[in-house]
């Protein structure tokens, strides 16, 4: 998706300044945030994407709460993907035990409040639409075209109730974060163990950088193939004897 491509470009741009900013004071602070950094634009991106809402890298970590609420949406989104198990296994009364540790606690409240997020999410949209390419829009759109049906007509039709449409969202986020997050995590620490393959797609990229210099999606991406190249296989030592035959020949 070209949507996707150009949100990524520019979350990655934003956590290069950053993160240069940074090591200017401090180097190792930069360095461990590179992988936590990828995190965020993976959450950026699936924000954008799935529910319309642009965020800039720097504030995503910032972004404070709306009035009733302890966390932000992006910040309980952020929770209940990094916390994945006790979101589904720990019944939610388990999560107000006092004794619990803060951060332990902090997801008993995404988990409530993420819900009421995505429902507050959905009615701005109903009232206000963004006119944005992105799922919610899609969604919202085909559930109150089915339903405007189904009133006018005599034949039954289903439509998506609102908790389908929170299902949906939600499952499409989760199913995304972690997938490409751990994607981003393993071609960075790829690269980073084999700093030959580095120059070796630097290569590619300036030489694409040159040939297409307005960075388009559809120009672009089908030329990076030393890019794709890096995750030809889940195996790394496969992938890496592969990559090294490549740069060698």
């Amino acid at each position: 998706m070209s949507a996707v491509w150009s949100e990524s470009s520019n979350q990655t741009s934003e956590m290069l300044q950053e993160l240069t900013k940074t090591q200017n004071t401090n180097t190792s602070a930069g360095t461990s945030r590179t992988l936590e950094g990828l995190k965020t634009i993976t959450i950026n991106v699936i924000s954008s994407i799935v529910f319309g809402t642009q965020r800039s890298w720097a504030e995503t970590t910032t972004t404070k709460p709306s009035d009733g609420f302890q966390l932000s949406f992006i910040e309980s989104l952020l929770t209940i993907v990094n916390d994945l198990v006790p979101v589904f296994l720990v019944p939610s009364r388990f999560f107000k035990l006092p004794f619990l540790s803060t951060s332990f606690r902090k997801v008993g409240i995404a988990k409530a409040e993420f819900p009421l997020h995505l429902r507050d999410t959905i009615a701005q949209e109903r009232q206000s639409p963004s006119f944005k390419n992105a799922l919610i829009t899609s969604l919202i759109k085909l559930a109150d075209q089915d339903k405007s049906i189904a009133k006018q007509s005599s034949k039954m039709s289903t439509y998506l109730s609102e908790e389908e449409i929170t299902g949906n969202l939600f499952i499409f986020t989760i199913a995304g974060f972690d997938t490409t997050a751990n994607t981003l995590g393993y071609a960075i620490v790829e690269l980073a163990l084999n700093p030959q393959l580095q120059d070796w797609i630097f290569e590619g990229i300036d030489e694409t950088s040159r040939e297409f210099p307005g960075n388009d999606y559809s120009s672009v991406f089908p030329l990076n193939t030393r890019c794709l190249a890096l995750m030809v296989s889940p195996n790394s030592d496969k992938t890496t004897k592969l990559l090294l035959s490549l740069y060698n020949y």
